[in-house]
């Protein structure tokens, strides 16, 4: 039960899909939604560090990647 999704490029997500921060190491630390854009750039939401309506490119991290949610499972 719950959300599936899949990895896909930054650019190509939409609103409610996810994008992870990694270190150089390989591990991913934060998970912030995306809300909205403005001129092309996400525009984030999280609650770690309060932010909302955040610009992706406001964030430092070694590694990116971008999650699509696919639908969810109900059974």
């Amino acid at each position: 039960m719950g959300p599936f999704a899949e990895e896909q490029m930054v650019s190509e997500l939409q609103i409610g899909d996810f994008v992870q921060f990694g270190r150089e190491t390989g591990d991913f630390y934060h998970t912030p939604m995306i809300v909205g854009f403005s001129n092309g750039e996400p525009l984030l939401a999280a609650h770690s560090y309060d932010g909302y309506n955040r610009r992706l490119s406001s964030y430092r991290y070694d590694r990116i990647r971008g999650i699509h949610i696919l639908g969810a499972r109900t059974e």
